[in-house]
């Protein structure tokens, strides 16, 4: 389903820039319908001239300001909401009930602000092309407007709106339908930054990798850290710190969806005499279950992970409540390294909100 949706998406931002394209074509024409008149003018010359025109004597008409100002009201109600939408996706701005609610509810005032901005320059070029219109028996001025290349450019600015609200609408249906959800799409847009910067470098060969890339792309950087301390960390930071860990170990990115498929992840803690230890569970929307990985934390802060390979496979550990898993090679790490390494990190804030507690677990 969300590939569908991503790709009528695709197809009506096609939609936006070809009318836009034939917009700025009818554009063209008018300048050519004008020099047919203004023999003595350039094309720039007449185009300064009539956006004077315009603005010091059309714009001002009280005929023309009820357009303009819905138009405006339009604009600053998209604007804030969009304004809104990316203080979500960064998880700098969440007050209301449900962040999800509170996604939704910015969307669609990007809608209405679009839609009424839409409404407004549609009523504002129809009165302005009524008032510029080709008169028989009047010279062409400036001013004028031929009525068939001006209703045509109405038309095209009209569909071009309507494809985007359109993009924006079918973002909305999918926030409301929880198709997009707020905590997947802010840790993937936290990524596909870090991504996209990484990708540039490389290709580009501008600079080298910066620190805080390689040790998100490679586990062993993390090894030969100093250590900070972790007297303080809680159990949600623990993991988070964990988890940023094992995707550098694993290469594996565990909050992107697949297939449209979205999923919650729980973290158990593990009750135990030497060690504390740590089990991720994902837990997808069509119900599918299985345990991701395991990291066993000494006393000292000694980090190893254990990967559950074998989602199906027969749960003998932990008293029969897990598979057994398998032990991660070269994995091994002190837990004050990832303080060094991501603390300080965006990825690992985000982790945090992503990661759900599940509470204990007792090893047997």
């Amino acid at each position: 389903m969300i590939k569908v949706m991503l790709g009528l998406a695709i197809i009506l931002m096609v939609v936006a820039g070809y009318f836009r394209r034939r917009l700025r074509r009818d554009q063209r024409n008018l300048i050519d319908y004008l020099l047919n008149y203004h023999k003595n003018m350039t094309p720039q010359q007449i185009k300064s001239s009539r956006h004077f025109i315009m603005q010091s004597d059309y714009w001002r008409r009280p005929e023309l300001q009820r357009g303009h100002q819905l138009a405006l009201i339009g604009k600053i109600i998209a604007v804030a909401s969009a304004i809104l939408v990316g203080l979500e996706l960064l998880g700098l701005f969440s007050t209301a009930l449900t962040a999800q609610l509170w996604f939704t509810e910015s969307l669609g005032g990007v809608a209405v602000g679009l839609g009424l901005n839409m409404y407004g320059h549609w009523h504002f070029n129809r009165t302005l092309a009524t008032l510029t219109a080709e008169t028989s028996g009047q010279a062409v001025t400036l001013a004028t407007t031929p009525h068939d290349l001006g209703q045509t450019a109405i038309k095209h600015h009209v569909a071009m709106r309507l494809a985007w609200l359109a993009v924006v609408v079918l973002g909305l249906f999918a926030s409301a339908t929880n198709l997009w959800p707020v905590g997947a799409l802010r840790y993937q847009a936290a990524e596909l930054i870090i991504t996209e910067f990484v990708h540039q470098l490389k290709t580009t060969k501008l600079r080298p990798e910066t620190s805080d890339q390689r040790v998100r792309n490679d586990h062993k950087a993390v090894q030969v850290l100093a250590t900070s301390s972790t007297t303080r960390l809680t159990a949600n930071q623990t993991v988070s710190l964990l988890s940023v860990y094992y995707e550098a170990a694993s290469q594996q990115y565990l909050w992107q969806m697949k297939n449209g498929v979205k999923a919650t992840y729980t973290y158990y803690v593990v009750k135990q005499k030497a060690a504390k230890a740590y089990v991720i569970r994902r837990q997808t929307d069509t119900d599918e279950t299985r345990y991701v990985y395991y990291a066993s934390v000494t006393p000292k802060g000694t980090v190893t992970l254990y990967q559950f390979d074998d989602p199906d496979a027969k749960r003998t550990a932990f008293n029969g409540r897990l598979p057994k898993p398998k032990l991660m090679a070269d994995s091994t790490v002190e837990l004050g390294q990832l303080v060094t390494a991501y603390q300080h990190q965006r990825v690992y804030r985000v982790m945090q909100k992503i990661l759900h507690a599940g509470g204990d677990l007792p090893a047997k």
